[in-house]
């Protein structure tokens, strides 16, 4: 694929931290045993996210890892965890794969996807597409916790 992370082997995770996500992600069914390729993704705010391959599979993962001291941020990766099963049940966010503890790392299927421009969020038919997802969320089942981004700042 044309552009995807990785494609020059310039992103491709090496050493000491790809080699603890390797062995964290054998503990994950649908990858146990499997040649695992991990290259970086860009994008993100607190987090590193990697998508995870493996040669002569059509399913790709991301393993999303919470940045450091985030918990300062009063972040629980255990709500955090809720909530991304929860959007995916609902159809507005990606399959849950796996929830690697005591790690706290979160792996899900790839979604390919782009960015959405700042004049494509301004057309109806985008705002319609965000309102019926937002509405989905609110509708599905209750989220366990409570996240007050007052509290820390």
């Amino acid at each position: 694929m044309a552009g995807a992370p990785g494609d020059d082997g310039a992103d491709v995770l090496r050493g000491e931290l790809r080699e603890e996500l390797v062995a964290a992600l054998q503990r994950v069914p649908e990858l146990s045993g499997r040649e695992l390729r991990l290259t970086a993704l860009s994008g993100g705010i607190t987090n590193r996210n990697f998508l995870v391959e493996s040669p002569g599979e059509a399913c790709r993962y991301v393993i999303r890892l919470a940045g450091n001291d985030t918990h300062l941020l009063g972040i629980s990766r255990e709500v955090e965890h809720a909530a991304t099963v929860s959007a995916a049940g609902v159809g507005v966010g990606p399959e849950v794969t796996a929830f690697i503890r005591p790690e706290g790392y979160l792996v899900t299927r790839f979604i390919e996807g782009s960015p959405v421009s700042a004049a494509a969020v301004h057309e109806p038919r985008t705002l319609r597409r965000v309102a019926d997802s937002l509405r989905r969320i609110h509708n599905g089942p209750p989220i366990p916790g409570l996240f007050v981004p007052l509290r820390i700042v």
